[in-house]
């Protein structure tokens, strides 16, 4: 997964991500836990996602030490 923005409006924040790949069987849990961990934050009121596939994910895009 990766987060390509993050936007935040008053109480609103909408989560732009992606996915290492399409049709994984767990885009709807991770798309909830991203949900649920931004409402959580003290002050937000509304989450909106966006799951998008441009640019594509690739391993080029992992941080340094993430591993």
């Amino acid at each position: 997964r990766r987060c390509y923005e993050l936007a935040v409006g008053g109480a609103s924040v909408r989560v732009t991500h992606t996915l290492t790949r399409s049709g994984w069987p767990m885009e709807k849990v991770i798309t909830s836990g991203i949900r649920n961990a931004v409402i959580a934050v003290g002050g937000v009121a509304d989450v909106e996602t966006a799951l998008v596939w441009d640019p594509v994910w690739h391993t080029g895009m992992i941080a340094p030490g993430a591993w």
